[in-house]
Parts: structure tokens; sequence; C-alpha cells
């Protein structure tokens, strides 16, 4: 099984991202959708609101009104969150990755795997 997270829409890039960076992110989702489903791999997208809701306990944060707060606050909550479960992202892409992960071994397999294993460390969850 593959998750991937939803491309943000452009939209909601705004402010955050370049044009070309924000094609080349829709062309990367539609490249690698491409080669799991050929490869006839499960693949599953992970809705942000989603798997933040599950890992961090609230998905979209509304109660910051700014926009570039509450992305820094989520940011922030995620990489917390891995810290207390002894994981040690690099940056705030990793962490991401990471709650994730956890969320896709709860929503799919039923449980959250018992070692961490993305990174490189051996911290368990």
């Amino acid at each position: 099984m593959v998750v991937i997270e939803q491309v943000v829409a452009p939209s909601a890039a705004k402010g955050h991202t370049s044009h070309d960076v924000t094609m080349i992110s829709i062309g990367m989702f539609g490249i690698i959708c491409g080669i799991v489903r050929c490869k006839n791999i499960r693949l599953e997208v992970a809705q942000i609101s989603t798997w933040r809701k599950h890992f961090i306990g609230a998905g979209r944060l509304t109660h910051i009104g700014d926009r570039h707060q509450r992305r820094k606050e989520g940011k922030r909550l995620v990489i917390e969150r891995c810290q207390l479960l002894g994981w040690l992202p690099d940056d705030d892409n990793q962490a991401d990755a990471a709650g994730i992960w956890d969320w896709a071994g709860a929503t799919f397999m039923g449980r959250i795997p018992e070692a961490l294993h993305l990174f490189g460390e051996r911290a368990h969850g």
C-alpha cells in the first residue's frame, strides 16, 4: 500500500509557494499515482484535515484566523506530537510523513505499527 497526501489546491497554497512549485507538486502527485496504479499497488490519498485530526486532534485549526499562522501552528503541533512519540523528524515534511504513516496504520491496518522506520530511527510509537 502507498499512502500519499492530497495535493494542496493552488488557491490554498497562495502566498506559501510559487506557481512553478505548485505545478511540479501536482505533476509529481500524478506521476506517483500513475506508477502505483500501473503496478497494481493499493493507493490511498490522505486528506490533510483527516490525518491531522487523527494525529494532533484538530484538522483545520479554524480558531486561528490568520491562514499563515494556522499553517505554522499546524506544522508545530505535528512536530511536537512526533517528538512526544519519540520520533525525531528533521523538519516539518518528515513530521507530516510520520503523521500520515500513523494515520494510515490506524485507518487501514487497524493499529499503529510498533516501530517507525521512515527516516532510519528505531523509536517505538
